[in-house]
C-alpha cells in the first residue's frame, strides 16, 4: 500500500508582533508490502520562528522490515541544512521496534535504538536531531 501526503503552513506572528510571516511546507511517502515498510519526508521551513532569514530543511528516509510479528528492524536516516550559518546534521538511527500486541501493532511499542551522528554536530544551529552519538529507548502507547 502507498500512502502520500503534503502540507503547508502559515503563521503571521510566530515570533510575535511585527516579525517575519513563519512558512513551512512537507511532502511524505510512505510505502509498505508484506514485512517491507519504506517511508520518505522532506520538509521545508522559512523565517522559523519569525526571524527573517532563520530558514531550515529536512529530509528522511526510513526502511524497516518485520523479522516476526513482533519484532521490526529498522534504519533511519536524518539529513538537516540550517541558514543561517550554513550548519548540516545527520542522524542515522538503526534500531529494533517491539511491538506488545501485533495485532493491533500502534497499540504499544518499545522502540530501541543507537544513532549515529554526523556534521556539524558542535555548530548546529537548526531546530531537533541529535548532537552526540546516543542509545535511545522509548515506550509508545496510543489511545
Amino acid at each position: 500500500a502507498i500512502h502520500a501526503e503534503a502540507s503547508y503552513g502559515l503563521n503571521k506572528e510566530a515570533g510575535g508582533a511585527g516579525s517575519e510571516d513563519y512558512g513551512v511546507w512537507d511532502a511524505a511517502a510512505s510505502y509498505r508490502s508484506g514485512q517491507i515498510t519504506v517511508k520518505g519526508e522532506y520538509i521545508s521551513g522559512k523565517n522559523i520562528v519569525g526571524v527573517d532569514g532563520n530558514n531550515q530543511q529536512v529530509w528522511y528516509f526510513h526502511a524497516g522490515y518485520r523479522i516476526t510479528p513482533m519484532f521490526e528492524s529498522v534504519v533511519r536516516h536524518y539529513n538537516g541544512n540550517n541558514q543561517p550559518g550554513d550548519t548540516h546534521l545527520t542522524n542515522t538511527f538503526i534500531g529494533l521496534n517491539v511491538f506488545l500486541n501485533p495485532s493491533r501493532e500502534h497499540t504499544a511499542r518499545i522502540q530501541l535504538n543507537y544513532v549515529v551522528t554526523g556534521g556539524d554536530k558542535d555548530g548546529w544551529t537548526g531546530l531537533g536531531g541529535i548532537k552526540e552519538e546516543a542509545f535511545l529507548a522509548q515506550v509508545q502507547f496510543a489511545f
